[in-house]
This record gives structure tokens, sequence and C-alpha cells, in this order.
């Protein structure tokens, strides 16, 4: 009997449909297993249906890995540190967004600055350039200090996951937070 893909959704023991593109993966998933192991199934001597039998499980392994946070959070690497491209992007985005602001300090300065806690943003899941450029304003304006309030701390322990909420939650941080330090132009001036 032979099968083919037709890009619909497939029933798995008529109880799942799986999505043309989950059918996608899986489908790569098995080239990949097949290119680790170098054996086709005949050469393995399974039968079609212990192979079958076989993708379905890792697949769904794969689906489950793949649709759970907390699954993904236990087999994820600690994320890596930041590109020269994602300071330089961030660095680029905050001088459009506070011009006067960022002129006023010295690029060295702001670069180290940025890369800095950029790292910590990484660090606590933002990996958005809007949520980091969120981020690093509290940050700019207060030279740090803000962020290392136990306010921002407890948000950062679980920051909303958009854009809005994100931008919203740190809005809606009590004044002293903001109040915390100085500007970082007012502490470090460009000569």
């Amino acid at each position: 009997m032979s099968m083919r893909y037709t890009g619909q959704p497939v029933p798995i023991d008529g109880k799942r449909k799986f999505s043309a593109k989950e059918a996608s993966q899986g489908a790569q998933s098995m080239a990949f297993l097949r290119s680790r192991e170098g054996k086709s199934i005949q050469e393995r001597g399974q039968s079609p249906q212990q192979a079958i039998r076989r993708f379905v499980v890792m697949f769904a392994v794969s689906l489950a890995l793949g649709a759970s946070p907390m699954a993904q959070a236990q087999y994820q690497a600690a994320p890596a540190a930041p590109t020269s491209a994602e300071r330089d992007a961030l660095l680029e985005h905050l001088r459009l967004v506070i011009p006067d602001e960022t002129r006023k300090v010295a690029p060295k300065v702001l670069s180290d600055f940025v890369n800095r806690y950029l790292q910590r943003a990484k660090r606590s899941g933002l990996d958005d350039v809007n949520r980091q450029t969120y981020y690093l304003l509290l940050a700019l304006y207060t030279s740090g200090k803000g962020i290392e309030r136990p306010e921002v701390k407890a948000l950062m322990a679980h920051p909303p996951v958009s854009d809005d909420a994100f931008n919203d939650a740190l809005t809606n941080l009590p004044q002293a937070v903001w109040e915390s330090g100085k500007p970082l132009w007012d502490t470090a001036a460009a000569p």
C-alpha cells in the first residue's frame, strides 16, 4: 500500500489531525533520522508499520517539546550573548526613539551600556527588539538603577510576551522606579 502526502491534515488514530506544517515538520524529522542513522527501513530490518510507529512516537515527542514552554525551558540552552549586530540594531533603534538623549552619551559608553543590559534582557527571555527597547529605555532613564528595583526584578522573572503588555507593565511601575537614578546622559555626557 502506498501513501502519498497531499498537504492536507492527516488523521492519526482517528483522534488528532496534523496540519500541513506539522506534517512537513514530521517529514523533516523522519529525513533527519534517516540521515543520522544512514540506513533505510529495509536495511534496519524494520517493517513499514514499525517505522511508522517509531516515527509517530518521535514526532509526538517533538511536537510536545515544541509546544510546551515548560518542556522548551528544560531543553533550551542559555540564551547566547548578544551579537554585535543585535547590539548595533538596538543602538540604532534607540537613536531613532530618543535621538537627542543618545547624542549626549559618548558612543563607547552607550555601546557598552546597551550591551550589558541587552545581555540581561536576553537572559530574562526578551528576544524581540521592541521589548528589549522598552527594557533599555528604563535602564537608560535610570542609569541602570531602575532595573535593580524589586518591582522590576519581579516583572522580569515572568515578563509579558506581547509588546503592548510588556510596555504597559513597565509604564505602570511605581514612579519611584523611574526616579531611582539619573538618566545615563546626565551622568555620562559625551565629550
